[in-house]
């Protein structure tokens, strides 16, 4: 009788477990700029770092990064990346030989089809 109830008791164990569902993580990866910061002004000719850090608590599938001269609407850097893992580093520079406003666009996704972006604005002075 003892050993009837244990088994009974070890089979409802099982079929709650098996019923709870997995739910996909719903956090959306973070973007961390280190470079350029926020309005910050350079001289043309001069070097554009970029340092940007991706981190998800799940795993990251791409990243993009686009500089674009908001004055002409032209884009002057991009960059698609696919990723494997937790994070994911884009440490880069780039020559500005024009003059006007940009900005850098960031986008991260992970592979359960969260995704966040950011915007960077910096100005190219003569």
């Amino acid at each position: 009788m003892i050993k009837a109830a244990k088994m009974i008791t070890l089979a409802a164990i099982a079929l709650m477990v098996a019923c709870d569902k997995i739910e996909p993580e719903q956090n959306e990866p973070t973007i961390t700029v280190t470079a350029p910061f926020d309005n910050e002004v350079i001289t043309v000719n001069d070097t554009l770092f970029v340092k940007v850090d991706y981190a998800d608590d799940s795993k990251l599938v791409s990243y993009q990064a686009n500089i674009t001269n908001t004055n002409s609407n032209v884009n002057v850097f991009s960059l698609n990346k696919y990723v494997n893992g937790t994070t994911a580093s884009l440490d880069t520079f780039k020559i500005m030989p024009d003059t006007g406003h940009y900005e850098l666009i960031i986008y991260v996704g992970d592979i359960n089809d969260n995704f966040t972006n950011k915007i960077i604005n910096f100005t190219v002075t003569p």
